[in-house]
């Protein structure tokens, strides 16, 4: 694992590749757009953050990886060699940015509660940051997404270029945390604002573009009044989905995404972007 790393470039069939068999969707992405022949500004990838990972995957004795440091610091650097591969399977898309790979992680917010349990801070951040600092080197922007509650400040005060989060449900307690978030933003940090809800199902089907601008437009006024322009804050924005849309039927996934899509154009109608 250590030697692969240490390659300037990792080959097709790395050992920290996304195989068909078990990552199909991310070839299909790749397929699509060989054969489309467009040139998107930026195109994303995703990896599953360490904590989480390490929550969820058992040792034989039935144990969560995070609690064996072998095994964590092991799962931390295998992570990270996924990112990286994808940054390099993904950079050839695009001539304008570098893809973008966000690290799907709700247990940098979690950690202190029941659920993590004997879990540091400190294992979280470094964990977190080494998957990062993987991205970056690889020529990549890093996100954070969490559609999930908690302390911010870690997040915050993180090396990402990007923080995704569920402002649908969670932005009143997001912006409690106004000194670190103001910090965020003044060194360039940009907010992927999940505006556009993906869950229970029948919210999803109620909402509606002009509902969803309104509620928006309350959000982007608090944030001004930390001492910020509109103009500032629209040029660190990217208008996004609460969270994933896998636990919807094919019709509102389909919504969701037109929404998103929507609102994104409206605003920058609205705002002459």
């Amino acid at each position: 694992m250590i030697e692969c790393q240490n390659l300037p470039e990792l080959p097709d069939n790395s050992l920290f590749r996304l195989a068909s068999d078990t990552a199909r969707g991310f070839q299909v992405f790749k397929e699509k757009l060989l054969k489309s022949g467009l040139q998107p500004l930026t195109v994303k990838g995703q990896v599953t953050g360490p904590v989480t990972a390490g929550m969820g995957i058992k040792d034989e004795r039935g144990a969560a990886l995070v609690y064996d440091d072998n095994l964590w610091d092991m799962l931390v650097k295998l992570l990270a060699g996924k990112a990286r591969w994808q940054v390099e399977q993904l950079r050839q898309f695009s001539d304008y940015a570098a893809p973008i790979i966000f690290i799907d992680e709700p247990g940098i917010v979690s950690f202190g509660s029941t659920a993590f349990a004997g879990i540091s801070r400190e294992l979280v951040v470094d964990g977190v940051s080494e998957l990062i600092v993987s991205i970056k080197e690889a020529g990549g922007l890093s996100g954070i997404h969490i559609c999930a509650n908690g302390d911010w400040e870690p997040a915050l005060k993180s090396a990402t270029d990007i923080i995704s989060f569920d402002a649908y449900s969670f932005f009143d307690n997001f912006v409690l945390y106004r000194k670190q978030l103001i910090s965020y933003l003044r060194r360039g940090g940009v907010l992927a604002w999940g505006i556009v809800p993906t869950s229970p199902p029948d919210t999803v089907e109620n909402e509606r573009l002009d509902t969803l601008y309104e509620r928006w437009l309350m959000q982007l006024e608090i944030l001004c009044s930390f001492g910020f322009s509109e103009r500032e804050i629209l040029h660190q924005t990217l208008i996004a989905p609460a969270c994933g849309t896998g636990s919807l039927t094919p019709e509102l996934a389909l919504k969701v995404l037109t929404m998103t899509s929507n609102l994104a154009d409206f605003i920058k109608k609205e705002f002459s972007l």
